[in-house]
């Protein structure tokens, strides 16, 4: 069983890729990321539905948590006296 996603960018796709590339690495199922240019692409393999399922859940939140952590960064080079 297979899934992909493609995400695409306007800009930090590299920094969201180097972010995730280490989880490709120590993931259960077979997972494989790419980058091209601003497309980001993850492709994972696994043996049932249920890890299928589980391994997508899995880097969907990784994805959000990389674009959520960029966010604050951002927001954080903005406003530079914030204490969060």
């Amino acid at each position: 069983m297979k899934a992909e996603f493609i995400f695409e960018f306007e800009n930090d796709a590299d920094l969201v890729y180097k972010a995730l590339k280490p989880e490709a690495i120590s993931s259960r199922t077979s997972s494989e990321i790419y980058l091209n240019k601003n497309i980001l692409k993850i492709v994972i393999t696994a043996t049932n539905l249920t890890e299928l399922r589980a391994a997508t859940n899995a880097w969907l939140r990784f994805v959000k948590i990389s674009l959520d952590s960029l966010e604050v960064l951002k927001w954080k080079n903005y406003h530079p006296k914030s204490k969060i």
